[in-house]
């Protein structure tokens, strides 16, 4: 099934129109390690937030997350797995994120190690994408609900 009839479908079955406000799909990168488990802590409900570079959005030309849109989360296959909502989002220097905002991802026990983990992906990303990264970055803090899954 094709991301657009797993989206058709969704709509359908929610009794909902196709003017539903849509983002398209969202994938997770192939050669990450961790790829399969970000869309599992998802699906199964532990992972409801994002954080991203605001700069990596500036350079890719790519528009902001925006309360009220649908994605269609596909697996490194590109196989359509489920479908999130956007219910928040927000911008605020890296500095300021807390632990209540943090552990939304789901995927540390700690502040320390999730600032560990972030700040070694921001500085990877930064160097990448040609931005610079510190304590007064901003960042895009996106909140989700998943409305479906396969």
């Amino acid at each position: 099934m094709t991301s657009e009839e797993y989206w058709l479908n969704f709509l359908q079955k929610k009794g909902l129109p196709k003017s539903t406000p849509y983002g398209g799909e969202l994938g997770f990168d192939t050669m990450s390690e961790n790829s399969t488990e970000l869309l599992a802590l998802i699906l199964c409900g532990k992972k409801t937030a994002f954080f991203s570079a605001l700069p990596a959005f500036e350079i890719d030309a790519e528009p902001l997350p925006k309360i009220g849109l649908y994605y269609v989360l596909c697996d490194s296959l590109d196989q359509p797995k489920g479908i999130i909502k956007t219910e928040n989002v927000s911008i605020l220097p890296y500095s300021a994120v807390t632990w209540e905002m943090a552990k939304k991802e789901g995927e540390d026990s700690s502040m320390l190690e999730w600032t560990a983990r972030r700040d070694e992906f921001f500085e990877d990303d930064a160097d990448f994408m040609g931005y610079d990264f510190g304590p007064n970055m901003p960042v895009v803090f996106e909140e989700f609900r998943l409305q479906s899954f396969e």
